[in-house]
Order: C-alpha cells, then structure tokens, then sequence
C-alpha cells in the first residue's frame, strides 16, 4: 500500500500552521530574503512583529531600524522582541517624518528592503505624508531596494476614495511618474478584509 503523495504529505504537515493575523508582518522578512537585504527599515508599525520577523531575515550581521511615534509604540515593538533579536535592533521614537531625517546614508547603511506603514499618518498626517515617505525611501535605498506600503487597497480597488484617499493618491501619483521607481498595487486579503499595498523597486 503506498502511502500519501508528496501534496498530502505537505498539507497533513502544514495543517494549522499558517495563520492569516502575521502574514502582512512578514512580507518584509519575505523581501529581505528575497533580496538578500542586510539592513531593513520599517516606518510606524502596528506592533512589533513585522520587526521580529525582519531582524530574524536579515541574519546575525544584519540590523533592523524601526520607527515609532510614541513611546507606548515603542513598547509595543519591544514586546515582541528577545533580547537576541533586540540586540540587532535600533527603535528610534519621533514623528517618523522627523527622525527620518537622524538615519545615516552612507553606501553602507543603505536599506535593502523599506517596510512603511501608513495607517496612522495617512488618517493623522499632512496631505503629502505618504509621498514624503517615498522620496525619503529613495535617500535611504539603493538601486534594487523594495518598498512596501500597506493600506492602499480596499475591496478590490486603490482606496484613494476612503479617509486618507488624498495622502494615497499623492504618493501613488509620485510612484508612478517618478523615474527611479516601478510599483504596482497588490491586494491581500486577512483580519483587515480585502486591504492591500503598494509593492515597488528602486531602479537607478
């Protein structure tokens, strides 16, 4: 009697194991593999999983920088981390749109992957939020560096409709008529609903 096919085999080994709530905070370790990127930055995170996952990607000489807002956030991102991956980890507190200026751009501090979350300064920031984010992505990447952005897509379409609509439409506008970036929007779906991204690359 033969036993179970490879496809069997796998989903009898995988049942239960994926779950939906951390599959957006991996999409930057995902990135950071992919690239074979050493330094990640992630922008005003929800948590601190999307930095748990990213620190573990990047490897035992890589560095994770994340930013937050609050110290409240802070701990947030703390609380996800041990010491071992704390230790490879730099958690900067600021309105992101401030700090980003304090980060170093030097050829050997340059991010392979940039992972921005735009849910809070899209509803709380200036009008041109996201597009500042973008230009400050193309400072602190390098030609082949992906650039993530969540919240951009709702029930099927780009949400420039929705609350923050005009902060989306300004850095979907930048992305698409700026020549060092090609992008696409991307929909996920997971405990936001039918939500999605903005997925690009630095090409000059």
């Amino acid at each position: 009697m033969t036993g179970p096919g490879p496809i069997e085999a796998t989903e009898t080994r995988l049942a239960g194991t994926f779950d939906e709530r951390s599959a957006g905070d991996k999409l930057a370790s995902v990135m950071a593999r992919t690239v074979g990127a050493k330094r990640v930055l992630i922008v005003d995170p929800l948590d601190g999983e999307s930095t748990a996952h990213a620190v573990r990607a990047v490897g035992p000489r890589g560095r994770v920088v994340t930013l937050v807002a609050t110290e409240a956030a802070a701990d947030t991102v703390r609380s996800s981390l041990d010491d071992e991956l704390a230790s490879r980890v730099d958690l900067m507190v600021g309105e992101p749109l401030t700090t980003l200026a304090r980060i170093r751009a030097d050829d050997d501090s340059l991010f392979g992957v940039i992972d921005l979350h735009l849910r809070r300064i899209a509803r709380d920031g200036p009008v041109d939020a996201g597009a500042q984010y973008v230009e400050w992505s193309l400072v602190l990447g390098r030609p082949g560096t992906v650039i993530i952005a969540d919240g951009v897509v709702g029930d099927g379409a780009v949400d420039t409709d929705g609350p923050a609509g005009d902060t989306l439409r300004a850095m979907l506008n930048l992305v698409a008529a700026h020549p060092r970036l090609d992008g696409t929007a991307v929909q996920t779906v997971g405990v936001h609903g039918r939500d999605g991204l903005l997925l690009a690359v630095v090409t000059d």
